[in-house]
């Protein structure tokens, strides 16, 4: 896919923050910028930044609730609604609408009205929530739906890869019927050599490697990955940031699955 220099990286990042507009209309900017960049690796910076920016708008202001829910009235009178007032603070709007919820309603209500905005009893905001909710690519039950379906697609895209390879592996389920706390995507069953390394696992990330996120999966998962079973490979499907290359051990990163003679078996006499 794309394994892209800090250089690089840093320009986009520098697009991202100066871009005055929703997550949702970014893309064909980025991609004007960057044209050399294949439109998902672009397409999972956006993301990443994305999440990022939901994380640090809600830390900074949850507790601004009854400050942004008034500012929302008062924005409503001049026909302003709860996106300009989103894209107004660069924020992703699902994000905003979840907060000012929280000054109204439980919790539990706010998560069942996101899903559902029906169920909001105001008819003004319940109107804008649906607007939020169908102009956010960041946030929002919509949006988790679509990651956890693209992680699963390239879940199943790496099996059959494997499989096509000749590798013979224990999946994710085989992992948990046995107990493992642990579990790599595959765990191979017997062991090959991928350019003179030994591979035990077979770890899919449909997402870009940026610098953060590996060092949160290396924490996570990678490093007792590493120890229980050994080397492995990690697939970032969008690309990833050069500067992890340096940042491993007993690991390969890979952006595509290897080609199928990259692969030797191991054979036992």
């Amino acid at each position: 896919m794309a394994i892209v220099s800090e250089i690089v990286y840093d320009k986009i990042i520098e697009s991202l923050n100066n871009f005055n507009g929703l997550a949702i209309e970014c893309e064909s900017y980025i991609s004007e910028k960057f044209p050399n960049l294949p439109k998902l690796t672009l397409r999972s910076i956006i993301s990443k930044h994305g999440q990022n920016l939901t994380k640090l708008f809600y830390s900074k202001n949850h507790n601004k609730a009854a400050q942004l829910a008034q500012e929302f009235q008062n924005r409503m009178k001049n026909e302003r609604s709860m996106l300009h007032m989103a894209m107004d603070y660069n924020c992703p709007p699902v994000t905003l609408c979840r907060i000012i919820l929280n000054e109204k309603f439980s919790k539990a209500d706010v998560k069942e009205m996101l899903k559902d905005p029906d169920l909001i009893p105001d008819p003004l905001l319940s109107a804008n929530v649906y607007t939020c909710l169908f102009n956010d690519n960041q946030d929002g039950i919509i949006i988790d739906m679509i990651r956890v379906s693209i992680g699963e697609e390239y879940e199943l895209r790496l099996k059959k890869l494997a499989r096509d390879a000749g590798l013979i592996f224990y999946d994710e389920q085989d992992l948990r019927r046995a107990r493992f706390d642990k579990t790599p995507d595959l765990l191979l069953a017997v062991q090959c050599m991928y350019k003179n390394t030994l591979i035990n696992w077979i770890e899919s990330k449909a997402s870009f490697g940026d610098i953060e996120s590996h060092k949160k999966y290396l924490n996570d998962q990678l490093i007792s990955y590493t120890n229980r079973f050994g080397p492995g490979i990690v697939l970032y499907w969008f690309g990833f940031h050069e500067e992890i290359l340096n940042k491993t051990k007993n690991l390969i990163i890979l952006d595509s699955f290897p080609a199928n003679e990259e692969f030797q078996k191991l054979t036992f006499q």
